[in-house]
């Protein structure tokens, strides 16, 4: 193999070189952007069932004359517990289950010491203690 042959074919071998290079920094950005899309998309599932849950519990409530009653007659897998709150806990795909999900709904129900006459109602949506979502709204208590 004379010199000419040789700066050819190692100047080959370094745009290969090169090429496989960019390619792997390319192929390392595209994995870090679909990463962060997923988990982005995770989480806006979360915060949309968990206002669609929120909404539904004040719904019930509001239509109510005895709401933790109510609640525990609509949702099965809930819990009363205490005379105030009632809990429904959600797993990954927002199914309600009876206990140990990753999601928990909390409502609690209390007169409003402001407006006289009135309840007070709240409705929040936790992961791992963290609050994903929450409501808080008041309904007349005039039955």
């Amino acid at each position: 193999m004379n010199k000419q042959q040789r700066a050819r074919t190692s100047l080959f071998l370094m745009e290969i070189i090169i090429t496989i290079g960019l390619f792997m920094v390319c192929g390392a950005l595209c994995i870090q952007f679909f990463v962060n899309a997923h988990l982005t998309d995770e989480k806006s599932q979360a915060i949309s069932n968990s206002a669609i849950i929120c909404e539904s519990a004040i719904n019930i409530i509001s239509s109510s004359s005895e709401p933790i009653e109510t609640l525990q007659k609509c949702y099965e897998a809930g819990v009363i517990a205490d005379a105030n709150t009632f809990v429904v806990s959600y797993d990954k795909d927002f199914n309600p289950v009876e206990d140990n999900g990753k999601y928990i709904l909390t409502v609690n129900v209390t007169e409003d010491d402001e407006t006289k006459g009135c309840l007070k109602i709240s409705a929040k949506v936790t992961s791992d203690k963290e609050e994903i979502y929450s409501i808080n709204t008041k309904k007349a208590n005039n039955f």
